[in-house]
């Protein structure tokens, strides 16, 4: 009943949230010009916006002519007045969280999470939602718990009363009670700080669980399903792929690294293609979700962050071309520089280049720095189990193509070939299911079960 209603409540919301984006995407540099004079009059009063002279921002131009390119080496020592507990630094009032990341050239650093900037988190995280929504329908989406592996929601007390930690532990802290009851691991687990120990309870918790969707990045999620993987096979209950072990598993939120080299092992340990729904939040600020099947991430023009974009080319240079989210063109690559509800100003993010795919939605392709941290080794998928003694081989591709359950052996044909191709497997043998001739011995799970049991008597087939 839960399911159902919640389910019809996110189906009606993203029906809302669509027509409210086809009217963003409509109207894109307005949307965008509003939300750079909101931000400037609302820090007009703060040390930086007096430093800035905030009060004379009446168009792009003028903000621009004030406010040049900054890393996070230009902006450090207003963050750093914020983070001792200093109010009205760079954004009214003080920061109630911090988020410690890792840089690609100035080291540690850590990004004020104010009020407004927590409520972009928040949209951004309920836009992905409704994107899963989308893919597979509320109701099925809510039917379970939604699996989320990030890092340590463990918060630690900073100046000034402010908590500091992980993004994901940020986010965590304040989830709406609607979702608490279906977020996996829990708070109890996703709080242990040491990685190996919180990934080994997770293990142990999701093999019991009838996961719904999966979010994380996809080196993350690997790790994990190895891991789950080496402790069914230590304890005698080996699985063929993980989509035994939930059945109703439809979609996979990622992020954080690209997915397409994870993408063919990432079906492989599954057993079967998932929907996916690709995210960029950023510690920054949430960047872009996935709102098309085509790909690319699209811009998300209302979470109170404005975008501007340079030519690659120009960073160096004295006066770098800065555009609007109207003004890039299709195909070229740009950095992305991003003005923000949390008190960042024309921050140049380092490392994160993206070129335009489309106008509308404005969709962009994202890449990752060459000196970004690498990600974590791929996973191999699961082996097969272990060929049943009534057949002379395994289809080709098991365990790594979805023809596991959904290829079945005709009687009399030889099977001692190497792999081919699915018209190649249909002559030696294979069939769909549903399209069963008469004389099929039956499907791959009745194969295993006549291994166990033995042969069936004369003239009856393993059902």
């Amino acid at each position: 009943m839960i399911a159902r209603l919640g389910g019809a409540a996110l189906d009606t919301a993203l029906a809302w949230r669509r027509r409210g984006l086809e009217r963003l995407w409509r109207r894109a540099a307005d949307v965008q010009e509003r939300t750079l004079l909101k931000a400037v009059a609302a820090a007009r009063n703060t040390e930086f916006g007096l430093a800035h002279e905030f009060d004379g921002v009446r168009s792009i131009d003028d903000y621009r002519a004030r406010v040049p390119l900054c890393d996070y080496l230009d902006l450090k020592r207003w963050l750093d007045s914020a983070a001792a507990g200093a109010a009205g630094v760079t954004w009214p009032g003080r920061a109630p969280y911090w988020v410690k990341t890792s840089g690609t050239t100035a080291g540690d650093k850590a990004i004020p999470v104010t009020e407004a900037a927590f409520r972009s988190h928040r949209r951004g995280g309920w836009d992905a939602l409704l994107m899963a929504a989308e893919r597979v329908g509320g109701a099925a989406l809510l039917g379970g718990p939604l699996l989320f592996l990030g890092g340590s929601t463990a918060l630690a007390p900073a100046p000034g009363g402010a908590l500091v930690g992980d993004l994901s532990g940020v986010v965590v802290h304040r989830l709406p009670p609607g979702l608490r009851g279906r977020y996996s691991p829990g708070e109890p687990i996703a709080s242990i700080a040491d990685w190996p120990t919180r990934l080994a309870a997770v293990a142990e918790l999701v093999q019991r669980q009838d996961l719904r969707l999966l979010s994380g990045m996809p080196s993350w999620m690997l790790v994990l399903f190895e891991r789950i993987a080496r402790e069914r096979q230590a304890v005698g209950r080996p699985l063929r792929d993980l989509g035994q072990l939930w059945p109703h598993l439809r979609v996979f939120v990622h992020g954080g690294v690209s997915f397409a080299p994870y993408r063919a092992v990432f079906e492989a340990w599954m057993g079967r293609a998932l929907e996916y729904v690709e995210v960029y939040p950023a510690s920054e600020g949430f960047v872009g979700v996935q709102t098309e099947r085509a790909g690319g991430l699209t811009l998300m023009l209302d979470y109170g962050i404005f975008y501007e974009f340079v030519p690659v080319e120009d960073l160096a240079t004295p006066r770098p071309r800065r555009h609007t989210v109207a003004e890039v063109e299709i195909g070229r690559a740009y950095a992305v520089v991003l003005t923000t509800p949390g008190g960042l100003w024309s921050y140049v993010r380092s490392g994160s280049t993206g070129s335009r795919l489309a106008r509308r939605p404005p969709r962009n392709r994202w890449s990752r720095a060459p000196n970004a941290p690498a990600p974590l080794p791929i996973p191999p998928p699961p082996s097969p189990p272990p060929r049943p003694r009534c057949c002379k081989a395994w289809p080709p591709n098991i365990g790594s193509r979805r023809l596991a359950g959904s290829w079945h052996l005709r009687r009399g044909n030889n099977l001692d070939s190497p792999a081919r191709s699915r018209s190649s497997a249909w002559r030696h043998g294979f069939r769909r299911r549903g399209n069963r001739a008469a004389g099929t011995t039956g499907s791959w799970s009745s194969a295993c079960r006549l291994a166990i049991a033995g042969p069936s008597p004369r003239g009856s087939t393993p059902s």
